[in-house]
């Protein structure tokens, strides 16, 4: 049963700064002078995992946010395609003196006690 939105906004993902490439040669030396030490101490796992870690901030720090629909309606809050209905929320607080602005949502569930927006 489709409900009528009362309110319905698009907004990024998460804040996304571009990066210039001396982030990515920073990253780029501190991760091989990290590895580089853990290899020299037989530390083999660490520094195979320092190499993975800095390979995924990488790709998750070069590529932008996507554009997320958000939707509140009489059964709850829709973000993208998640529903979250109201029974299953306790509270919710918007702080006016953060940027970007936020709406914090205080969930029952145990495994996902915060839901920020």
């Amino acid at each position: 049963m489709a409900t009528e939105p009362l309110v319905s906004w698009n907004a990024p993902e998460h804040f996304y700064v571009d990066k210039k490439p001396d982030w990515y040669w920073a990253v780029g030396i501190i991760t091989l002078a990290i590895a580089a030490v853990a290899f020299i101490f037989g530390n083999v796992i660490t520094g195979i995992f320092v190499l993975v870690a800095a390979a995924a901030l990488v790709l998750h720090a070069s590529h932008p946010p996507r554009i997320i629909y958000h939707e509140v309606n009489d059964r709850g809050i829709v973000l993208h395609d998640t529903l979250y209905p109201f029974v299953t929320l306790d509270s919710f607080w918007i702080p006016h003196d953060e940027f970007p602005p936020k709406i914090i949502l205080k969930s029952r569930k145990t495994f996902m006690p915060y839901i920020i927006i």
